[in-house]
Parts: structure tokens; sequence; C-alpha cells
């Protein structure tokens, strides 16, 4: 649901007649000049192929620059969001999306001209897709059955800022039962830009930094799941899990230190109680740099 900070609203267009196979869903916040470059491209895929525009409170207006022009697109607008949260805007666009497929293609993807071709005929229940050979500016462009991203819950929008929402997507997948596939990599097509770009509506600079932070989290997240054998665990452990980490990370980088350390305490009902006693369980989680690794791509 949306509350009065962050209203959601959707246009008209992009209805498609007959229930689309494939819905390619975008999202922009400040890639304006991208999305006019690579939206007539996902048009272009045929009148079979839903498309679905996220404008995550973009102060380029996007959403009015696609309702101008094409008017066809389905327009999906946050208003309210001055940081940028790539699973929550996925989620947004996937809850307008009607086909049984979801393509999640970057606002700075182009898509070949035989995009839709060449992939419908591979899309095949128990797999979710991804370019190959994977490279770092395709990372998180996929494509995935609707129910299987509806039975996992989506992307997880506890996860702010760049890096690690995509891995853990996959990861949840895989545990659902879906197994990792391919189409070719010429399918798509990267624009180039710099990192700063990346992380102009994050209020951590330092991608990496987020990107160690996220990590550890899904880390101690599937260990979690594995416990409980829950495929989703509670928004306010996922919460309470990930507000620590970050804060523990982000100062820890700041400082310059080369390891974190995370301690978990674990719920406290007892399958056998002892009288007058209890027992408190704790995980910790050491993070450590590697003597001598070379650093992250800039």
């Amino acid at each position: 649901k949306s509350d009065a900070r962050h209203r959601c609203s959707t246009s008209k267009g992009g209805d498609c007649g007959s229930m689309p196979g494939l819905s390619i869903i975008t999202t922009c916040k400040g890639r304006l000049a991208h999305l006019q470059q690579t939206l007539p491209l996902m048009l272009a895929q045929g009148g079979d192929c839903q498309v679905i525009v996220v404008d995550f409170d973009c102060p380029d207006d996007t959403a009015d620059w696609v309702d101008a022009n094409h008017p066809e697109v389905r327009v999906v607008k946050v208003h309210g969001e001055p940081l940028f949260c790539l699973s929550r805007a996925r989620n947004l666009g996937a809850r307008q999306a009607s086909g049984e497929w979801l393509a999640f293609v970057d606002a700075d993807i182009r898509l070949n001209p035989g995009y839709s071709r060449g992939v419908k005929p591979l899309l095949k229940i128990g797999h979710y897709f991804r370019p190959t050979p994977i490279n770092l500016d395709t990372w998180g462009n996929v494509i995935c059955r609707r129910s299987d991203f509806e039975a996992i819950g989506g992307y997880d929008e506890v996860i702010r800022g760049w890096g690690s929402e995509d891995d853990d997507f996959y990861l949840r997948l895989e545990l659902l039962g879906n197994k990792a596939a391919s189409f070719p990599e010429e399918l798509v097509e990267a624009i180039g830009h710099d990192s700063a770009e990346r992380v102009r509506f994050s209020d951590v600079p330092d991608r990496w930094v987020t990107h160690r932070a996220h990590t550890l989290y899904c880390h101690i997240k599937f260990d979690l799941m594995k416990v409980s054998g829950q495929l989703v665990l509670p928004l306010d452990t996922r919460v309470a899990i990930y507000e620590e980490v970050r804060r523990t990370i982000v100062a820890d980088a700041s400082r310059g230190a080369s390891a974190s350390r995370i301690t978990i305490h674990l719920p406290t009902e007892l399958r056998m109680p002892i009288w007058g006693w209890t027992i408190r369980r704790q995980w910790t989680f050491d993070l450590e740099q590697i003597p001598g690794a070379p650093p992250p791509p800039p």
C-alpha cells in the first residue's frame, strides 16, 4: 500500500489488447536520457509485448515524457522517494504486468530488434533467464515467470542503494526450485556510463560499501531462512538485520576498518523447557578483507 509520502498512480495506457506473453519492465530515476534511447527498442519488440515504465520520483519528469511520446506504455508514477530503491521500483512495475513472463530490463539497456523472438522460444517453466556470458553492465537483467516472482515475494525492498538485490532475487528463485538458464548476450547491449550515476540517488556514495553490506545481509538472511524453513522472512526481522548490518559496515568503512562483526540473536523459544532457565542463542558473522586482494572495478 502507498501512504501520503509514497503515493503511486498508474496511467491508462498500455493495455495491449489481449494478454501478452512477455511484460518488459523498466525503471527510471535520473536516466531519462538513457530511456529516450532504449524505450523505442522495447516497444519495437511487437504488440504482444507489454511495456511498463516505473518513474521512481524521477527528477526528469519521465512519466510526463512517456505519456506524451509513447501513450501505449503503461506508466507507474511514484512520488516522495528522494532515494532510489530498485527493488521497490521493480515490484511496483511487476504489479502492473499481465504477461506470464516478466523481463526486467534496465533503462540503460538497448534491446536487439530480435530480442523477443530470440528469448520466447527459450522460456521454460522452472527456469529463469539471464544474458550470457554475464558481465557487470547487464548483471541485473533477467526474465522470470510471473507466478515464480509472486511466490518468492518479488525483490526484497529492504535492500536500498546499489548492489546485491539481483543476486538475492536469483538465489530465492533457485530455492523455489528454478534453475538458472540463459539467452544470448547479443540480444542486449548496455549504454556506457560512469559509476557516479549508479549512486546518484543513494545515501552512501561508495557503491562497494553498500554492496558489502547488502551481501552480508543476504548471507545472514539465507542462514535464517534455512533454520526457519521460510522462503520469505518476516519484514520486521529483515529490517532489523539489514539496518544493523548497514550501520555497522558503513561505520567501519568510514574509519578504514578491514573487518566487521555482526551478532544476530536468535529466537528463544525452547522445544524442551528448562525449569527456571532459558537458552540464549546467537550467531556471529565476521566480514574480513582478504590481504592483497585486487580492488573492485571503479
